[in-house]
């Protein structure tokens, strides 16, 4: 906008027009960082999910490969009997026997699903269904 003081051309904003700017941003950013974070949320259950997924996977074919019973308990502890079936270069790889939230997975028997810790579904639950956790939720 231009103004005229002493016969001079003046250039620059008025304090309305930076105002406006000012709070079209501000009204970008408020709807746009609820969706961040509700993404951001998503992600991390797909791939806590994922792993849990590749965690199954493992004890399964580790369960066949050794002959055995399927009702034979487990713990975190027996995690590295299960390693040789996981692919090495992988980030789950080297977070094990914990999530991506630093939470533990919880195991119970060879034959048994292994499942995500209650506080990892509790603070991704708003960002996916129940049915979404099935059959890996605590």
């Amino acid at each position: 906008m231009k103004t005229h003081i002493f016969g001079r051309i003046q250039r620059g904003f008025t304090l309305v027009e930076i105002m406006l700017v000012v709070a079209t941003i501000a009204l970008l950013a408020v709807i746009a960082v609820p969706s961040y974070i509700r993404t951001r949320k998503r992600s991390q259950a797909v791939s806590i999910l994922d792993g849990v997924r590749v965690l199954d996977a493992a004890i399964t074919q580790y369960t066949i490969e050794n002959n055995r019973p399927g009702s034979q308990a487990i713990s975190g502890s027996d995690i590295p009997s299960f390693l040789p079936y996981i692919k090495t270069n992988s980030n789950f790889y080297t977070m094990l026997p914990n999530d991506l939230l630093g939470n533990p997975y919880i195991l119970s028997t060879l034959d048994g699903v292994p499942k995500v810790s209650a506080s990892t579904f509790s603070a991704l639950s708003d960002a996916a269904p129940l049915d979404f956790w099935s059959p890996y939720y605590p």
